[in-house]
C-alpha cells in the first residue's frame, strides 16, 4: 500500500503544525491514530472537530465551526451524499487529491477536484447542493478542513437517498449507487 508523507506533531489547536511537514512515511491508520480522528456518524468520513464558535441564542446553533477530515483507501472513508442548511468551505491541506461530487437542486453534476498540485486548495459548496467526497482514484489518504457559518448542527444534515438522487440526476447513476444511502436507512444525524 502507499504512504504519504506526514505531519510530524499536530495537535487539534496548534495550526502551525500543519505547515511543518517532515518527510517521515505513514500510512492512513497512523495519520487517523495521531489526529485522533473518529467516524461520523451516518457517514464513512473520519473526523474531529477543531473549532465550534459561541452558541446562538436565537438558534441555539453555533456561530462557527471546523473539521479536520481524512479520506482513505485503507480503512475506507468516504462521504455520502447529504446536502448542509448553509455554506461549507473545504481546505486541502495534504496527502492524495481528494475529489467532490455536486448535484445542483437544477440536477446539473459537477466534480471538483482538491489537491496540492490541482487548482482548487478551497472551493466553496453553497447551501443544499447533494454533495459526497473521495479520494481521486489510485490515492491512500487526503487530508482537508471543512468551515462552516452559521456553525454546524446535527439538523443541518439531510442524507441523499438513492431514489431522490436518481430522479434528480439519472446521468449519474453509477455514482450515485455507490455513494447515495439506500432508501430504508437513517438520513439525518443523531441529535447531540
Amino acid at each position: 500500500m502507499p504512504q504519504r508523507e506526514s505531519l510530524e506533531c499536530f495537535a487539534g489547536s496548534d495550526t502551525k503544525s500543519i505547515a511543518t511537514l517532515v518527510k517521515m512515511k505513514v500510512t492512513a491508520q497512523e495519520v487517523i491514530d495521531q489526529l485522533d480522528l473518529s467516524r461520523l456518524p451516518v457517514e464513512v468520513a473520519f473526523f474531529k472537530r477543531t473549532y465550534l464558535g459561541e452558541i446562538d441564542p436565537a438558534t441555539n446553533s453555533p456561530t462557527t465551526s471546523a473539521i479536520l477530515a481524512l479520506y482513505s483507501e485503507e480503512p475506507l472513508s468516504h462521504s455520502i451524499f447529504h446536502k448542509l442548511k448553509q455554506d461549507e468551505m473545504w481546505h486541502f491541506y495534504t496527502g492524495d487529491p481528494i475529489q467532490l461530487h455536486l448535484i445542483y437542486p437544477d440536477g446539473a453534476y459537477r466534480k471538483i477536484v482538491l489537491g496540492d498540485d490541482i487548482t482548487h486548495h478551497q472551493f466553496l459548496i453553497p447551501r443544499n447542493v447533494w454533495q459526497a467526497g473521495e479520494l481521486v482514484p489510485g490515492g491512500s489518504w487526503g487530508l482537508f478542513g471543512c468551515t462552516l457559518t452559521p456553525g454546524f448542527s446535527n439538523g443541518d444534515f439531510i442524507g441523499g437517498r438513492k431514489t431522490e438522487l436518481l430522479k434528480l440526476c439519472p446521468s449519474q447513476h453509477e455514482l450515485i449507487e455507490k455513494l447515495a444511502l439506500p432508501d430504508s436507512e437513517l438520513n439525518h444525524m443523531p441529535q447531540e
